[in-house]
């Protein structure tokens, strides 16, 4: 076998790995579609599975089967390497096999190709690294094996994204947090001028509002800021529920900013829209003015030689009390709401 010939193989197997998986899945009726990319991740493939309430998947037989998937080929890519195939060797689009591990999230593979001094970051003609690959899959394990073995956490691909934009387009809130862990540039922008936040914010879908809210909170109570992209440009861009979640974001900015907790606002709310999130934080400061009013504590002044009657009399009949400050008491109540208003 010829050097060509050992790279072709090589590449075949880790493309091989990702063919099979998928192949199986569409064995029992389950097709991804342009969710594809997570059948390289099992975690993300058996939320996924759940998600969706799949039943005609066994679940200890996925995880059987990918093991043995990727096992095959760990023992495939050893016997290659041991015969003197080239690990960094590119196809026509620039990937080398280990962009192929690292789409299939198989951490044996790239752990064993990363040992053998594999250049961890590579590029192919898009300008994506491994390490774009693993983030977008949400796998957080192969992240933090590709950071280990000395990935660039802030490398960007030909428009300018680095991984954590990726991260954050696709919900991995994992995968956001470690790579901010591991000091990702949490408002890198990219040729749009589009932060992380930004760019997940102009990409969100009602379907995934929840995580995608939860990636906004996470980003922005990291010091995340907003204001990439303005509120003007973005109301004639966005979509309402884009447009609510971008209202929050602002909020919870001003939030961090003040050291306050950033409020939970339910995505109910968000898909509302701008106006409603107003509308929410609005209502829930008032919310929070009357519990001041009917809770607030009231200092009541009278002779010490009344009893508590008395004190409840000259509350609710307004008769005076004494004027000589030597000859008064102070009792704390608290003005509790009238259950019947």
């Amino acid at each position: 076998m010829t050097g060509e010939d050992e790279v072709i193989a090589l590449h075949a197997a880790l493309k091989g790995e990702m063919e099979k998986k998928l192949q199986w899945l569409q064995e029992r009726g389950v097709s991804l579609g342009y969710n594809e990319y997570i059948a390289g991740d099992l975690a993300a493939l058996l939320e996924y599975i759940e998600k969706k309430e799949i039943t005609s998947i066994r679940l200890d037989e996925l995880n059987k089967t990918w093991n043995a998937f990727g096992e095959e080929t760990v023992e495939e890519i050893k016997s290659l390497v041991a015969g003197g195939a080239d690990i960094d060797a590119r196809n026509e689009d620039g990937w080398t096999a280990l962009h192929y591990a690292a789409q299939n999230g198989n951490t044996d593979v790239v752990s064993l190709l990363l040992d053998r001094g594999a250049d961890v970051n590579a590029v192919e003609e898009g300008g994506w690294t491994a390490l774009h690959y693993g983030a977008s899959n949400g796998n957080a394990d192969m992240v933090s094996l590709l950071l280990d073995g000395g990935a660039d956490v802030n490398a960007v691909e030909k428009d300018g994204r680095t991984a954590l934009h990726y991260a954050a387009e696709y919900g991995n809130t994992d995968v956001v947090s470690l790579l901010l862990y591991r000091r990702a540039n949490i408002d890198a922008v990219d040729k749009e001028n589009h932060s992380p936040l930004i760019g997940m914010i102009w990409t969100i879908s009602k379907e995934d509002l929840d995580e995608k809210i939860a990636v906004a909170r996470l980003l922005l109570s990291s010091g995340s800021n907003p204001n990439y992209l303005s509120v003007s440009v973005a109301k004639a861009s966005l979509e309402q529920h884009r447009m609510g979640l971008l209202a929050c974001a602002h909020h919870w900015h001003d939030c961090y900013e003040k050291g306050k907790p950033l409020t939970k606002i339910p995505s109910e709310v968000i898909e509302g829209g701008e106006d409603a999130v107003r509308t929410f934080l609005d209502d829930l400061e008032k919310t929070s003015v009357d519990q001041l009013v009917y809770r607030s504590k009231v200092c009541i002044v009278g002779p010490s030689t009344w009893g508590k009657t008395s004190l409840v009399k000259s509350m609710t009949k307004n008769e005076p009390l004494p004027e000589n400050i030597e000859d008064r008491t102070i009792a704390m109540m608290e003005r509790r709401r009238n259950s019947t208003m």
